[in-house]
């Protein structure tokens, strides 16, 4: 079934080995800041501090519904847009991750 299936979808399928796409990729810029919380932010951790629940604890501050780190993400992707660029956002807490191609 597996054979069948990349059989089926080799075509359409391009994978290719990390060492010929590094090449292609623009240089690696990282920027570390510092945010304060909102209210709901602070609220949020809050909670999940009482609670015991570590990784609540790490996502607190992107689930509120006024998240402060979310508003400055949203701001550096329309900023890296207006200039032209793209941007890759990565994160490990999987529950909040959404993928958008707008």
């Amino acid at each position: 079934m597996a054979s069948k299936f990349r059989k089926h979808v080799a075509p359409a399928y391009l994978r290719r080995n990390q060492e010929d796409v590094l090449t292609e990729l623009p240089e690696l810029v990282e920027v570390d800041e510092w945010m304060g919380m909102s209210d709901a932010d602070e609220r949020s951790y809050r909670a999940a501090v009482q609670e015991g629940h570590f990784m609540l604890m790490r996502r607190a501050a992107m689930l509120s519904s006024r998240s402060l780190k979310v508003e400055r993400l949203l701001e550096i992707v329309e900023e890296a847009e207006s200039n032209g660029r793209e941007v890759i956002v990565c994160w490990t807490c999987s529950s909040t991750s959404t993928c958008s191609g707008d």
